[in-house]
């Protein structure tokens, strides 16, 4: 039971730190470079990603309570109840979703619930707010129990600030190793690729206007014998300045891993330019060397910023699986910038408690009048 509990655990964090808000990774050779786009998907992207945990666990929360509500209340025939209708679906989601959660990793095996669970949610909250009202009607003294909303509010308001204030060294002052992708060609063509052997180079362009230092290359490596083949690669810009040469052998990476290759400085161009890297087999037969993943179907362009070439001869919509980066050290966010967000969460927040209050005292001003003159 323990070796289980301690599974369930670890893959529950896993999903929620790796699995399923990691989604906008995917997105970085689609979207603009600006700084929105820092802050939206890149590595400053800790905020959103803490936004969509947020949504998850209410989503979640408001479809479980209206399940509940609907299980205990609903089927009594008390009201009319949204969830009549969807407690099957509700309960089947929800299943799922746990299931996911706590098994499987990849967000690609809950985001099909995601959608659905918000408008689950929405109804769950709706049926909440209905079963408030009804208990508020049952007691006078309930009905003052509308003013803990604020005063809870209040109360969180003030813990959330004070560890803003208590964590703004984690936030502005901690460095910590970053990594900005400039191009993320995520797709390959399934099977294993042809081994590149000697004599035989394949060239990627790609065009940026995003500093880096660091070129990484998926390989396959499948060697019947040791693979001691060499090879040799060449960064060059579209003028021809050299910005890397290196040789590596085919022990330098394992099946399916990268190889990674880092500049002596970084690269920082003022405006989009055109790069090209060549992989040169410079010895090596079809038993010792290592193939190179790439998309070559010749049905989609997976990465119109650039293509592939074979011994210098294009090849139809291909591209090989790399990646192009700015690794650094540095902090999440910078003082200024942390000001700013504790600013918009306390107007947030405040803007909340007000509404609160008011509706409080509308409810109160609204029995006062509402209710017959003794006498």
């Amino acid at each position: 039971m323990r070796g289980c509990l301690s599974l369930a655990g670890v893959k529950m964090q896993r999903m929620w730190v790796d699995g399923t808000d990691t989604y906008q990774t995917n997105l970085e050779e689609y979207t603009g470079h600006n700084g929105l786009h820092t802050y939206l998907f890149k590595d400053a992207a800790d905020f959103m990603v803490l936004l969509m945990q947020i949504m998850r666990a209410f989503s979640l929360l408001f479809a479980f309570l209206g399940a509940l509500i609907w299980l205990f209340w609903g089927r009594k025939g008390r009201g009319e109840s949204l969830l009549e209708p969807l407690h099957l679906l509700q309960l089947n989601f929800l299943g799922g979703v746990f299931f996911h959660v706590l098994w499987e990793t990849g967000e690609q095996y809950s985001l099909s619930f995601t959608l659905l669970l918000f408008a689950l949610g929405a109804v769950g909250l709706v049926e909440c707010g209905k079963l408030a009202c009804v208990l508020r009607k049952l007691s006078l003294p309930l009905r003052y129990g509308s003013l803990a909303g604020p005063i809870a509010l209040v109360i969180l308001c003030g813990a959330v600030l004070t560890e803003m204030n208590s964590h703004k060294a984690d936030f502005t002052e901690l460095s910590v190793r970053r990594e900005s992708f400039a191009i993320r060609q995520l797709s390959y063509s399934a099977g294993e690729p042809e081994n590149l052997t000697e004599g035989n180079s394949l060239t990627q362009t790609f065009t940026t206007n995003q500093p880096f230092n660091r070129l990484a290359v998926r390989v396959s490596n499948r060697a019947v014998q040791e693979p001691d083949a060499e090879y040799e690669l060449l960064l060059v810009d579209e003028t021809g300045r050299i910005l890397l040469n290196t040789v590596f052998g085919g022990k330098s990476a394992y099946h399916m891993d990268y190889l990674y290759f880092t500049l002596e400085g970084v690269e920082e161009p003022i405006v989009s330019k055109e790069y090209s890297f060549t992989i040169t087999c410079l010895h090596g037969n079809q038993d010792r060397s290592i193939g190179f993943l790439r998309y070559d179907t010749g049905n989609h362009d997976a990465y119109v910023g650039g293509s592939l070439l074979a011994n210098g001869e294009p090849m139809k919509k291909g591209d090989l699986n790399f990646f192009v980066s700015y690794r650094y050290d540095g902090a999440l966010i910078n003082a200024s910038h942390y000001r700013l967000l504790c600013l918009a969460v306390l107007c947030g927040m405040l803007f909340v408690i007000a509404g609160s209050i008011g509706i409080f005292v509308y409810d109160v001003i609204s029995q006062k009048i509402g209710s017959p003159k003794k006498g």
